[in-house]
């Protein structure tokens, strides 16, 4: 995950709200919990891997090969007969600025796999259709995975709104087993075209939704402030809404 926001103010005032009385219900309806709601049969962890070689300059035939792999977060936003359409940070679809950094220390690239593995922890290989760079976004197809899209929610959120995070953290997740994380949504930063949550995050979150309290999603997050975990980015509602129509819209995948 990119680590740093070089762009980031030092301070950021956040704001929330909170219940003022006790009937307050954070979930969709009197009778929904909490894990009716996260989408959690949704959420993929992505991986890549990269095969390398690397030989003694002075004994050609003297190699050593390893595996690299590293490790983000995704989610279904799309169905199709043959497999799902997913959502991702760019950085965790494009593997060029490790494969480049590795060649620049004398390793040969062997070859380079990128898959998905879903909640019960069957693995798919996956590639990527689009990816936007500016706003991080990229959007992978994984062919025979079969697992209901999240839907986007008919609105953005406000300052103030509780927000949810289903995601892999510095790569933690099992079969039925997702960790599910809690913030706020505290506002887009108009200089520099984010949203700002106030959930925690590390290595692996990248590309993990942020879903509001009827399990809708409003956010994706891209990137976390370096010196405070709490602060992190994803592209604004409205970026996001206009990717997720394009592979939702004729499924009725929209929460409209």
């Amino acid at each position: 995950m990119r680590n740093s926001i070089k762009m980031l103010v030092t301070t950021l005032f956040l704001l929330f709200s909170s219940c003022a009385t006790i009937s307050c219900n954070h979930f969709g309806s009197s009778s929904e919990s909490l894990s009716d709601v996260l989408p959690r049969e949704s959420f993929v962890k992505l991986e890549s891997s990269i095969d390398v070689k690397l030989c003694n300059p002075e004994n050609p035939e003297e190699c050593v090969e390893n595996k690299l792999r590293y490790s983000g977060s995704g989610f279904v936003i799309g169905n199709t007969p043959a497999g799902a359409y997913i959502m991702t940070a760019a950085h965790v679809c494009d593997s060029s600025d490790v494969v480049e950094m590795m060649e620049k220390q004398g390793f040969t690239v062997i070859s380079t796999t990128f898959q998905a593995i879903d909640i019960d922890g069957a693995r798919y290989s996956a590639s990527t259709i689009e990816s936007h760079e500016k706003q991080d976004i990229c959007v992978a197809y994984v062919p025979n995975l079969y697992k209901p899209p999240i839907l986007i929610s008919a609105k953005a959120p406000e300052p103030g709104d509780v927000a949810y995070n289903v995601a892999a953290p510095a790569g933690w997740h099992g079969v039925d087993m997702i960790p599910i994380l809690t913030g706020h949504f505290t506002g887009d930063d108009s200089r520099y075209g984010f949203s700002v949550y106030s959930v925690p995050a590390t290595g692996g979150s990248s590309g993990s939704p942020v879903v509001n309290h009827r399990g809708q999603l409003i956010g994706m997050i891209h990137s976390v402030h370096r010196r405070f975990q709490f602060i992190t980015l994803s592209p604004t509602y409205k970026e996001l809404f206009d990717i997720v129509k394009k592979y939702a819209t004729t499924l009725g995948s929209l929460a409209l």
